[in-house]
């Protein structure tokens, strides 16, 4: 079965790319991924094709423009194994690692899902594609499976072809003279092509025998293969070696534009077609997969994992790195914003555990992704991040490790601090002083407090002063002696709410306004039922004070709010909420596993569970979206923390594939006009998507007229946004012409006039 799809492109130029760039339009997706981890390329002669588990970019050869391609474009899945151009058919196909397949021509996307669908016990992995006539023989851990490329369906399949019918993982194919052949572990197999059944293995015999097999191709009525780790080549006249015929890593062997390419650990070979008799050799550092392009030139991906790389192999020189910019790596454990600009702390994800992950923390500002790897920025011994915070009040960011403490890097010296229980009030656990300082969550109070989770610690919770003064506070036994807190959020009441993970609940803290004076402390754990604070579970994962005060709690069995924190200390508990009536009413997501709660400009809810995201209103009563990878461009359903840049509303989320992006209909907005801007501007005949305005006051009155002062539109902005669709109250799509926006704060004080062109 095949299923159709239609790319397409809006392209934008000059200031108008850059702005799509940072702010993006409104219900757009963008993917934010290190893209330097290719593993597969093609070209079609314009664009090199770039695949890899991040998904596929496409450099311009003449212009050398970068362009993302991902769902959002159409395309059916992320993680690519393999991407191949046949430029008889003029169509590039691409094969997914769950094994899904999409072909694209002339502008469609055509899918064939039959294999990925297909129910086996196993793996199911294609590893090498084939062109022949009209087919495409792919080759995997099923055998051997032949697409139509015209009618554009599976033809056949070749399975269980093995030694009594066993299945073997098929590394490569080729068809030489009237036969086929495989490479595989069990070595090389060989059928004639015209055999009444190619699925029968008694048409399949040994060709070569060999311990491992993976390239085989046929090249000008030659035969190239690999045996045992030394490259051959078979001809009518007999056998030889290729090349020196030394035993190395071989990685690849493909063709395109006529000429042969052979990827090994020390070069590329090259049998240019207009002299495939002297080979050229290019001493390169372990090319994976090298390809060919006009005018003789060489693209190439490595063993290091540097993304696509160029050399011109009249003049020599090599271009490395070549890749769209994104955070080094998948990994995401906390995500925050300072106001412009997001940090994503890069240690495996509340795992709790020491996992050596060396990604430390990743910076996204102004549409550009800057990144900070151990023995870089300073933190030489650092790994483990698995939480972060900008402090405004000293213009300090704060890295916290889970294993090796604190680090506090000035943003604008760049210099360095580290924080451990010589220097601080943080500590490890009393049960062994050698095991590691552990650091599990951070939050920044409306005074420029730094609040510290220290997990295991016999004092969990610790506060940095702006002054740069240390106080850790106890709990006696309220936590079970488990002493394992790690989220935090501050209400409008100055108390503290701290996650307190294996199953001990949720800590309310309050230090009276007075962080040197224990005596006036005040504490509370909310457990699981009536009486005990009313949350849905124990397992509490993350807490959230939403802009009117309220707190919201997820568990790993629902949602629940706190709609009187003030009162929490006099019993006030946890609720869930009920919506629908009688046989239909129901807890809201029921009993959802909730990995994150973030609120955006409006007060709305972004509930980042195991199973996609919802955007709920503000009393949570209506959900406004749910965003799942079946139903939108979500790279994955487990999405497990989300963050808001309150500026321009795009909504970044940390999931289990990496980092992707909303760009959502929400901005914090303040009690005056900020910086307005109307995105896009002008709105092209082909735009059909939502008009954002954006830096309006708080809940702004908004009124659109056409240049007469008929009024077309009216709404109230979210937060600092407000969007409109370009179409009146009858649902006629606005003609060309200037359009004018009216806005005004809440008691009209604050008023702006901005502009709007259509071009229809």
């Amino acid at each position: 079965m095949k299923f159709v799809k239609i790319i397409t492109l809006i392209l934008f130029t000059g200031v108008l790319s850059n702005l799509y760039a940072q702010n993006g339009a409104t219900g757009s997706w963008k993917v934010h991924l290190p893209f330097q981890t290719a593993t597969t390329l093609t070209t079609d002669g314009q664009k090199v094709y770039v695949g890899g588990p991040s998904g596929l970019f496409t450099f311009g050869v003449q212009d050398n423009a970068l362009e993302i391609w991902d769902k959002s474009k159409g395309l059916a899945s992320l993680s690519i194994n393999v991407v191949k151009y046949n430029s008889a058919l003029d169509l590039l196909m691409i094969v997914y690692q769950n094994a899904d397949i999409d072909l694209i021509k002339n502008g469609l996307i055509y899918n064939l899902p039959d294999i990925a669908r297909k129910q086996i016990t196993g793996e199911k992995r294609i590893n090498h594609i084939f062109f022949y006539d009209k087919y495409a023989y792919l080759s995997g851990t099923l055998g051997i499976i032949v697409v139509d490329l015209e009618k554009l369906e599976v033809k056949d399949s070749y399975t269980n072809i093995g030694p009594l019918a066993s299945a073997i993982d098929v590394t490569s194919c080729t068809i030489y003279h009237d036969s086929i052949y495989a490479t595989s572990n069990e070595g090389i197999l060989r059928a004639y092509i015209n055999s009444p059944n190619l699925a029968d293995y008694n048409y399949w015999s040994l060709f070569k025998a060999s311990s491992r097999s993976n390239l085989i191709h046929t090249f000008q009525d030659k035969l190239y293969l690999e045996i045992d780790t030394v490259m051959y080549t078979f001809s009518s006249t007999g056998a030889s070696v290729f090349r020196d015929g030394q035993a190395r890593t071989n990685y690849d062997i493909t063709e395109n534009f006529g000429n042969l390419i052979v990827s090994q650990s020390d070069g590329v070979s090259i049998l240019w077609k207009d002299n495939p008799s002297q080979p050229v050799f290019i001493g390169l550092d372990n090319p994976t997969k090298a390809i060919t392009g006009y005018n003789r030139q060489l693209f190439f991906l490595s063993y290091y994992k540097n993304g696509l790389n160029f050399s011109n192999t009249y003049v020599g020189g090599i271009t490395s790195n070549i890749y769209p910019n994104g955070p080094v790596g998948i990994s995401g454990a906390d995500i925050s914003t300072n106001g412009t600009d997001i940090y994503v702390a890069g240690g495996n994800p509340k795992s709790w555990y020491l996992g050596y992950n060396f990604n430390l923390f990743y910076k996204y500002s102004n549409g550009i992704w800057s990144s900070c790897v151990t023995k870089q920025c300073g933190l030489d011994s650092a790994s483990d991040i698995v939480a972060i915070a900008s402090n405004p009040v000293t213009n300090k960011l704060y890295l916290g490790s889970f294993g090796r403490g604190l680090y506090e890097k000035d943003e604008a010296t760049q210099e360095i601090k580290a924080y451990n229980e010589s220097n601080s009030s943080l500590g490890r656990p009393p049960s062994n002083i050698n095991r590691p300082l552990n650091i599990s969550g951070l939050k920044v109070d409306q005074n420029g407090n730094l609040w510290v989770s220290n997990y295991g610690s016999a004092s969990p919770l610790s506060v940095l002063t702006p002054e740069g003064n240390w106080k850790s506070f106890t709990f006696q036994s309220a936590l079970g002696n488990q002493n394992s807190l790690t989220d935090i959020d501050v209400d409008n009441n100055g108390y503290k709410w701290v996650v307190a993970v294996r199953s001990v609940g949720l800590l309310v803290f309050d230090d009276n306004g007075t962080i040197d004076n224990t005596a006036d402390d005040r504490f509370r754990v909310l457990k699981q039922g009536a009486g005990n604070g009313g949350l849905p579970s124990n397992d509490v994962v993350c807490v959230t004070k939403d802009r009117d005060g309220e707190i919201w709690v997820g568990t790993q069995a629902g949602l629940a709010v706190v709609f009187d924190p003030s009162n929490v200390f006099d019993k006030a508990e946890a609720s869930q909420i009920i919506i629908g009536t009688g046989t239909n009413a129901a807890y809201l997501l029921g009993n959802s596993y909730i990995n994150s709660i973030t609120v955006d400009g409006g007060n709305r809810k972004w509930i980042g569970t195991t199973a996609g995201v919802w955007l709920l209103s503000p009393d949570g009563n209506k959900t406004i979206a749910n965003f799942t990878e079946e139903n939108s461009p979500l790279i994955s359903n487990n999405v497990l923390d989300i963050a808001i840049n309150p500026i321009t509303g795009e909504v970044m989320m940390i999931t289990d594939k990496g980092l992707i992006s909303y760009f959502g209909d929400g901005s914090e907005g303040g009690e005056k006009h900020g910086d307005v801007f109307v995105f896009p501007n002008p709105v092209q005949h082909n735009f059909s998507g939502v008009i954002s305005i954006r830096g309006l006051p708080e809940k702004a009155n908004v009124k659109i007229t056409d240049i007469t002062g008929a009024l077309v539109y009216e709404t109230v902005s979210n937060g600092g946004m407000a969007t409109w669709n370009g179409r009146n109250f009858n649902g006629l799509k606005a003609a060309t012409g200037v359009y004018l926006v009216f806005t005004a704060n809440k008691d009209g004080s604050d008023t702006m006039v901005s502009k709007i062109l259509f071009i229809n």
